[in-house]
C-alpha cells in the first residue's frame, strides 16, 4: 500500500515539476518573442515614411524659402517636368520631388533625380515663377545639381531654362530679388577634392530670351 502511495506521489511530483517547466518556457518565451516581432514592424513603419528623397541626398538642408506666389505653388515643382539636366539627357517626369529610372533593364543601379529643398518663387526679368535647384546620381559617388527656371503657361508648369552647377558643390542658399536669382554656394578649387569644395560663391542669374544667363 505504502509503495502504491509513494508511486502515486511521484507520478503527481513529476507531473507537477513538468507542468511547472512548460509553464515557465511559454512565459519566458512570450517576453523574449514579442519584441522581435514588434520591432521590426517599428523599423519597417520607420523606413516606409522616411522620405524617397533621403536616399538621394541625406544632407540637404532645410531652409527658408520665399512665399509662393497665387496659382504656384510647391506641389507644382514637385510634379513638373524637367530637361537639360548635366547628368541625365531628356526630360525627367518627377513624382512627389523624385525620379528614378534603373540604368539597364537588370542594373542593380540607377539614376534618381530629385528637387531639393532649395527653391524661391518671384518675378526673373519680369518673367513671374519659381527657381529650383535639383540634385541627379547616377549611381555613383556624383551628385550633380542643376538650377532650373519653372514658369506657368496656360495653367500648365513648364521648366524653360536649366543650368548646371556642378558635381558636389554645397548649396547654401536660393532667393529671387530685384529681378535676379542669387545662389550662395561653396564650389570646387582647382584644387580640390571631388569630395570637398572649399570656396565660397555667389551666383547670379537673370533671363536673355527665356535662358538662364550668368551675370554679376
Amino acid at each position: 500500500m505504502r509503495k502504491n502511495l509513494l508511486t502515486v506521489r511521484s507520478v503527481f511530483n513529476v507531473f507537477v515539476i513538468f507542468g511547472t517547466i512548460i509553464s515557465l518556457t511559454f512565459l519566458y518565451s512570450c517576453k523574449t518573442v514579442t519584441p522581435e516581432i514588434k520591432e521590426p514592424a517599428k523599423a519597417q513603419e520607420r523606413e516606409s515614411v522616411k522620405p524617397a528623397k533621403a536616399r538621394i541626398e541625406a544632407k540637404t538642408p532645410a531652409v527658408t524659402v520665399q512665399k509662393e506666389i497665387p496659382g504656384f505653388s510647391l506641389k507644382d515643382l514637385e510634379e513638373a517636368e524637367y530637361n537639360y539636366l548635366s547628368a541625365y539627357k531628356g526630360s525627367v517626369k518627377l513624382t512627389r520631388g523624385l525620379f528614378r529610372k534603373k540604368n539597364e533593364p537588370k542594373s542593380t543601379t540607377e539614376t534618381m533625380v530629385a528637387l531639393t529643398n532649395h527653391f524661391a518663387f518671384g518675378k526673373v526679368s519680369g518673367k513671374e515663377g519659381a527657381a529650383a535647384i535639383l540634385v541627379t546620381t547616377t549611381g555613383t559617388a556624383s551628385f550633380y545639381y542643376d538650377l532650373a527656371f519653372v514658369v506657368k503657361e496656360k495653367g500648365k508648369t513648364k521648366n524653360i531654362s536649366t543650368v548646371p552647377l556642378g558635381d558636389r558643390v554645397k548649396i547654401k542658399s536660393l532667393s529671387i530679388k530685384d529681378n535676379i536669382i542669387n545662389i550662395d554656394m561653396i564650389r570646387h578649387k582647382k584644387k580640390d577634392p571631388a569630395c570637398c569644395p572649399t570656396e565660397d560663391a555667389t551666383l547670379k542669374f537673370a533671363l536673355q530670351n527665356n535662358k538662364l544667363v550668368a551675370v554679376k
